[in-house]
């Protein structure tokens, strides 16, 4: 089991409490992204330019599986509070899957 739970929120509104009940690691990734440079419309992903600035709540668990809380667009002046809790029950995963890289 992972010693902790994130509760993460956005703008005051609270997105999730990620945690894990089993082997893993357990993520809380603020991303912006803005390549292949500062001309690009696309980001690598081929999304418009800025749609890549996101938070994102996930883990990956000791057999592989992709476990997703939150995928939310950031934009200048959101505010992101993430509270370290302890050991305790968390809102299950609006996602499974493998991990986004295979």
């Amino acid at each position: 089991m992972v010693p902790l739970r994130f509760e993460v929120s956005l703008n005051g509104r609270r997105l999730c409490v990620a945690g894990l009940d089993q082997l893993g690691v357990l993520m809380v990734e603020v991303k912006s992204e803005n390549w292949p440079g500062p001309d690009a419309t696309e980001s690598a992903r081929g999304t418009p330019a800025g749609d890549e600035n996101a938070v994102f709540v996930q883990a990956l668990t000791d057999d592989g599986e992709d476990w997703r809380w939150v995928h939310e667009r950031i934009t200048s002046g959101d505010e992101i509070v993430i509270r370290v809790l302890a050991v305790g029950p968390f809102d299950p995963p609006r996602e499974f899957g493998p991990p986004e890289d295979e």
